[in-house]
């Protein structure tokens, strides 16, 4: 997220019984991270490629995190805006806005949870490139896969009800307005030529 923006990139992994090739597109982060990590740590590397696989992935999906957490925030404070007295058209924009961020979000999340299932699902028939140690891990990462994606539906609905409650209450203020400004019913002056008690 740079500037309050959230700019997404696009990740290419080649992954080998020797190797890991990954090709990064738009703006993605560096995975210069990862590389220091298992560096560092040479028992993570000796569980081979399939292990830095997932010191890519497990980068990625933790750097959805806060991003979550601060739409969290942002929804938080669009709920009590919109029950102020007066009616102000950022609200609204705003909570377009974020719910169109959203759903952006949830599109780039979901394809990790077919990932990370077809590479907990990989057999030995298929050259074994994710050890059984190493799935370990790749389940941990789409658990929380999962925990992101079931938190941005429910954000998702809670911004389409806030949608609609703004909406009735913006209607309801109006419908208020024009019934305060509608004029009475007319009176008119008695005639002085009719009889007293006829008018």
């Amino acid at each position: 997220m740079v500037d309050g923006t959230i700019r997404y990139g696009e990740t290419h992994a080649f992954l080998g019984p020797r190797f890991l090739l990954t090709v990064r597109h738009g703006d993605s982060l560096s995975y210069a991270f990862v590389r220091s990590r298992m560096e560092r740590e040479p028992e993570l590397l000796r569980a081979g490629p399939a292990m830095a696989l997932h010191g890519v992935l497990d980068f990625i999906v933790d750097n959805y995190a806060p991003i979550v957490d601060e739409h969290r925030e942002t929804l938080h404070t669009l709920e009590r805006d919109i029950f102020s007295d007066t009616y102000r058209r950022a609200i609204v924009v705003r909570l377009y806005d974020l719910k169109r961020d959203l759903t952006y979000m949830r599109v780039a999340v979901s394809p990790l949870q077919d990932v990370l299932a077809q590479l907990m699902r990989s057999q030995a028939g298929q050259g074994q490139l994710v050890p059984e140690g190493v799935r370990v891990y790749l389940r941990d990462v789409h658990d929380h896969v999962l925990r992101i994606n079931d938190t941005i539906d429910t954000m998702r609905d809670m911004l389409g009800t806030a949608l609609s409650v703004n909406l009735s209450l913006v209607t309801l203020a109006g419908a208020k307005r024009s019934s305060a400004r509608a004029p009475g019913p007319p009176c008119w002056p008695r005639p002085p030529w009719s009889p007293a008690g006829t008018a």
